[in-house]
């Protein structure tokens, strides 16, 4: 349990600090020096491969899902010599890039016997659970919960529980840190699963500490088991490790664009676009109709800390080049989101009243509640919208204390 917390608000973001939590990962060796990272794979291969030796795995993972050293967790089961004497046998893996591919044999050795596409994340599980005696979930979680991991590992979960097999998350850093966390959090009312309820648009978690959400609050009873990460705190950002992020697909990703498409995600229900390229490349919003200069203007006034604005032109798929408002995150610490999204929306209404379409239902649900935009569309201002959606936030922290395995 925690014996302390301590919380600051920070332009929007609730930031909390986990002092005296049981069960906690060391972050020193036996001899005092602080321990190297190593991500929940590379933890299985070294010292607990006695968890999965000589049984049929089911692995669920991404192209994105790599060691510390960038190395394809899928790559790392089916060729590494420590899997391979522990005669690790993977019946299926399913890459939520790609296909399903079934193999015969021990994987790496055997050949290929079946590969269908999976339409259904639930199907997909479901399919794995029963054919193995363990399933093994490394996914490359975006830390936000519009994101594929929080569906695949909750599918997962109820796999894994109604066929009565064990259940591994091998572990990695959340991208975003795990002492941020920001609302909007989802509630019943925007039609979002009732599984997701409570759980914040940045959720401060990682894909082992929102399994063990997930089994307890959903009464899951699934037999899981977390192999975590050694040698990382809740405040450190992965890419300061030199660790480097990717997308599902294996494409390279930056925290500060993770961030902030994650919550800018329920524009995807209006007429806006929103884009960001490779790398550290800027988040662009753009329309035909789109004064991208004006825009600009108004939200440099807000004073938004961590965020800077300017105009351009971009292109945004077969619609071609229209004006474009680019977002710079110049310092991620700051940089609010759920403050971007309110304020964003409030400046377009401001001035395109007319232009700017919304599908109210699509927009809640992503969003995971429809109070950010009604505050919006009723004329408040959206700071203090995004003001009260931090107590939602507090008490989600306080309610997941106990499913928390990092300081």
């Amino acid at each position: 349990m925690l014996t302390r917390v301590n919380a600051v608000v920070c332009a929007g973001l609730f930031v909390v600090a986990v002092v005296g939590c049981v069960p906690a990962v060391a972050l020193r060796s036996e001899r005092g020096a602080p321990e190297r990272l190593r991500f929940g794979v590379s933890v299985l291969l070294d010292d607990q491969l006695s968890l999965v030796r000589g049984r049929r795995v089911g692995l669920v993972t991404d192209a994105g899902a790599r060691d510390e050293r960038g190395r394809g967790v899928e790559t790392l089961f089916r060729a590494d010599p420590r899997a391979r004497s522990a005669r690790v046998v993977v019946v299926a893996a399913w890459r939520a890039d790609a296909a399903a591919s079934a193999t015969a044999g021990p994987y790496g050795a055997g050949t290929v016997a079946d590969s269908i596409r999976l339409t259904g994340i639930a199907d997909a599980m479901d399919s794995i659970a029963a054919v193995s005696q363990i399933v093994v979930v490394d996914l490359s979680d975006d830390g936000v919960r519009t994101g594929a991991a929080p569906w695949i590992m909750l599918a997962a979960l109820r796999a894994a529980s109604q066929h009565h097999v064990a259940l591994l998350v091998l572990d990695r850093p959340n991208p975003l840190t795990g002492e941020h966390s920001e609302g909007p959090v989802a509630d019943a009312s925007s039609g979002a699963s009732d599984a997701l309820y409570g759980l914040p648009a940045r959720h401060g978690m990682t894909l082992g500490e929102m399994a063990r959400w997930f089994n307890a609050t959903g009464a899951l009873n699934t037999a899981l088991t977390v192999v975590p990460v050694r040698g990382w705190r809740r405040s450190a950002w992965p890419v300061a490790r030199g660790v480097t992020l990717r997308r599902g697909d294996g494409s390279e990703k930056s925290p500060e664009q993770i961030a902030m498409l994650g919550a800018l995600a329920p524009f995807a229900a209006t007429n806006l676009h929103v884009q960001a390229g490779k790398g550290r490349t800027p988040i662009r919003v753009g329309a035909p109709w789109l004064d991208a200069k004006a825009v600009a203007g108004i939200l440099s006034d807000r004073l938004m800390a961590g965020l800077q604005f300017r105009s351009d032109r971009a292109a945004f798929g077969a619609g071609g080049a229209m004006p474009a408002l680019v977002i710079d995150v110049t310092d991620r610490d700051q940089a609010s989101g759920l403050r971007l999204l309110g304020t964003l929306m409030w400046a377009v209404r401001h001035l395109h009243a007319g232009s700017l379409s919304v599908d109210s239902l699509a927009f809640d649900r992503t969003a995971g509640s429809g109070a950010m935009r009604r505050a919006v569309v009723g004329g408040e201002d959206p700071d203090g919208a995004a003001d009260r959606e931090l107590l939602g936030v507090v008490d989600f922290r306080r309610r997941v204390r106990a499913v928390l395995l990092y300081r």
